[in-house]
């Protein structure tokens, strides 16, 4: 199940089965900076800020860039950035 949270600073947060995650989009969206738990995306950036700020993110641990192509082309996954 997936549900959507929305806290006083309009920081939406998408959760399935009770855990941070979205399928298809940003877990967490801020408004402004910051960043909260466990992060994860297998698709793209996990967090991207309204400056055009990116950060790419897997089971919590952080990558540039350039390591997280290198860690989704090792897992077969195709990025379409």
């Amino acid at each position: 199940m997936t549900d959507r949270e929305i806290d006083d600073h309009n920081t939406i947060r998408w959760y399935e089965n009770g855990r941070l995650h979205r399928v298809g989009g940003l877990a967490v969206e801020f408004s402004s900076g910051g960043s909260i738990g466990e992060l994860h995306r297998d698709d793209g950036p996990a967090i991207e800020y309204a400056n055009g700020g990116k950060e790419w993110w897997v089971d919590n641990k952080e990558y540039t860039h350039g390591e997280f192509i290198l860690l989704q082309f090792s897992n077969g996954i195709t990025i379409n950035e």
